[in-house]
């Protein structure tokens, strides 16, 4: 059901809200602003992908880190951890056997360090850290299978990781075993970003 209601924010814009089937009332600002013809998007696309990951890092960990850029604020909203190998089994890191010592996956918000993935041996600890039984597919394709982990960060987060624009706000992948048996070894960072 939906009540036309016209709030007064104080400010110049209109507010607009809806009530739901159970009685809570919903805002929205009514209608969106809308850019100036020929001006830059100020909500952009974001995806960066680092690859290349299966390497050595049994003697000296290995950290591959996606930082905050200068000019936007950056939202990660979800991850994809690409693992490729002959065969992608589930008590093994693709087809080599479980880790030693575990790979981490972990972010750095405002100097707070958080793990979505700490010490993860095996595809069965992944998933299982990730916390969704149901994040991951398996693609075969010719002599080769890949395990792809899917970490939805809107189910933590309403907006996702936030990397503020100047800041030191990172999110790190950190490899600590030898993983050059692996054929590939990718992650994919997807969300939006906020152009100032």
């Amino acid at each position: 059901m939906t009540i036309k209601v016209k709030l007064n924010s104080g400010e110049s814009e209109d507010i607009c809200a809806k009530v739901d089937s159970l009685g809570a009332v919903a805002t929205y600002d009514s209608p969106p602003v809308l850019a100036k013809k020929g001006t830059r998007n100020r909500i952009q696309f974001f995806r960066t992908v680092i690859g290349d990951m299966n390497i050595d890092g049994s003697t000296l960990p290995v950290t591959f880190t996606l930082s905050a850029d200068d000019c936007c604020d950056i939202f990660i909203t979800q991850i994809l951890l690409s693992i490729e190998d002959t065969k992608v089994k589930e008590e093994k890191y693709g087809d080599i056997a479980s880790l030693t010592t575990g790979v981490d996956l972990l972010t750095f918000e405002n100097g707070d360090e958080n793990f979505l993935i700490e010490k993860g041996k095996n595809y069965a600890e992944l998933r299982a850290q990730i916390g969704d039984s149901q994040s991951d597919v398996k693609i075969k394709t010719s002599g080769a299978e890949i395990g792809l982990l899917s970490i939805n960060l809107r189910q933590f987060v309403k907006d996702g990781i936030r990397l503020g624009r100047e800041s030191k706000d990172s999110v790190k992948f950190i490899v600590n075993d030898d993983l050059t048996g692996l054929t590939g070894h990718t992650i994919y960072f997807l969300g939006y970003k906020h152009v100032a």
